[in-house]
């Protein structure tokens, strides 16, 4: 018997891709081996994982010791941020602003530790907005 190929289309549906593996343990003749049972589990996890990160457009460097986060920045007004990255803060860059637009696109941005687990950062635009534009911003620790 040939096992389908699986895709999800709905990332919430953890229950069809346990079926799937149920339908495979069965077609491979396997299900009664109590050791597949947890490799079957973690492999679930994987790929809920993997599909979790895939609807969030994250990448490779998001996992690697970083936070992102939106903010509503002004025009010069220090925002305080305590980012749960570990270690020293590294870098902090703009990942992108809402709403999108190239006009939008912050000027610069600076950052200084101001105390124990918190950043300052300043967003500065050539022309400065009327309002908050919320900006997203990646915080990378040591």
């Amino acid at each position: 018997m040939k096992v389908p190929d699986y895709e999800r289309d709905d990332p919430q549906n953890v229950e069809q891709l346990q079926t799937f593996l149920n339908e495979v343990a069965e077609a491979t003749g396997v299900q009664a081996n109590a050791n597949l049972r947890p490799l079957i589990e973690r492999m679930s996890r994987q790929v809920e994982f993997i599909t979790q990160a895939l609807s969030h457009r994250l990448t490779v460097g998001d996992n690697s010791n970083s936070d992102v986060r939106t903010v509503a920045f002004e025009q010069l007004v220090p925002k305080r941020i305590k980012p749960t990255v570990s270690g020293a803060v590294k870098e902090v860059r703009i990942r992108q602003t809402f709403p999108k637009g190239p006009f939008l696109m912050p000027r610069a941005l600076d950052w200084a530790t101001t105390g124990k687990g918190e950043i300052q950062v300043v967003v500065w635009w050539l022309v400065a907005p009327t309002v908050a534009i919320d900006v997203e911003i990646v915080i990378e620790g040591d």
